[in-house]
């Protein structure tokens, strides 16, 4: 798995710092191949691609769009995750967490919908979240 940053400037990420929480991801998958680009973006922006792509009006933390289902090599692009600094900030906030294990909770969630993961029913929620938790060292779960 390899990941690709866009805005981390704009928004005073240090992309480096996320290298541990990938390594984790990737043992925890089993070491999948595939590219993923990871954009922040505003509520603005998150906003419209939650209207145009899930008819959902309103902003959301993070849209995932898997373009490979099963990338040959981490140069193929397995997806795009869009998350909203402002949607993870809020969230930290009204949640009492630290905005860096929000933020960590939304990339695990995002990388898992592009690796096949959902939450569409309670059995699936439940499997997505006990990975999360695996992954997270239960900073999450408490």
């Amino acid at each position: 798995m390899r990941i690709q940053y866009f805005n981390t400037s704009q928004w005073g990420i240090q992309a480096k710092k996320f290298n541990p929480l990938f390594r984790k991801i990737s043992l925890r998958l089993g070491a999948p191949k595939g590219l993923i680009s990871v954009i922040f973006v505003t509520d603005e922006i998150i906003h419209g691609l939650n209207l145009t792509t899930r008819r959902i009006d309103q902003p959301t933390d993070v849209l995932s769009y898997e373009y490979t289902h099963q990338p040959k090599n981490d140069l193929d692009l397995l997806g795009e995750i869009y998350i909203s600094i402002d949607t993870v900030r809020r969230h930290a906030f009204e949640n009492h967490r630290p905005f860096k294990n929000e933020l960590h909770w939304v990339m695990v969630h995002g990388i898992l919908h592009l690796y096949g993961y959902d939450h569409e029913t309670d059995e699936d929620d439940e499997d997505m979240r006990k990975i999360e938790c695996d992954i997270l060292d239960q900073k999450i779960c408490s």
